[in-house]
């Protein structure tokens, strides 16, 4: 009996190290099947919101009514994103669509976002880092494609952002 107690006090460490290495591995690649579906869905998110921005002209940003309509006819966007807006060169939200509810009026201004500031250096979309809506204060990561006019300049943007949850 006192043998075998020291066998297992001797095999026991070495097993038990091999079990945490092998969930260890587990969860490594998890993790990697993880980051590659939710890349995946980044993907196909900024390329539906790219799509939409190209249906949009620098005359539906000037004019409200117009915008309004225009986010309306983006079903699609409405269901995967919790949000959608649309923002001028200066980093006003010109509208804003929540639960098929939109608005035009009394909103912020989003020039000092990192991911704002990001996507008017450049004409590529721009993923955010977590953030807290300015509106609901939730965490969000938003989703911006440039708008483009016919002489190919950035002439604001089109956005959509997804609520954090944990899980």
């Amino acid at each position: 009996m006192v043998s075998a107690l020291g066998a297992v006090q001797l095999v026991m460490p070495s097993a038990q190290r091999g079990v945490e290495q092998l969930l260890l591995d587990n969860t490594a690649q998890e993790r990697v099947v993880m980051a590659g579906m939710v890349s995946s869905k980044l993907q196909m998110l900024k390329t539906l919101l790219a799509s939409a921005a190209r249906q949009l002209s620098a005359e539906d940003l000037a004019d409200p009514q117009r915008l309004a309509r225009r986010l309306r006819e983006l079903p699609a966007l409405r269901v995967l994103f919790n949000t959608l807006f649309v923002v001028a060169p200066d980093g006003r939200l010109r509208a804003r669509m929540e639960k098929g509810s939109i608005s035009t009026t009394e909103l912020p201004n989003i020039a000092d976002r990192a991911y704002f500031q990001q996507l008017m250096r450049g004409d590529q979309p721009v993923v955010s880092a977590p953030l807290r809506s300015r509106i609901s204060q939730a965490p969000v990561v938003v989703v911006a494609v440039p708008v483009f006019d016919a002489g190919n300049r950035v002439v604001g943007a089109l956005a959509g952002s997804i609520t954090l949850q944990a899980s």
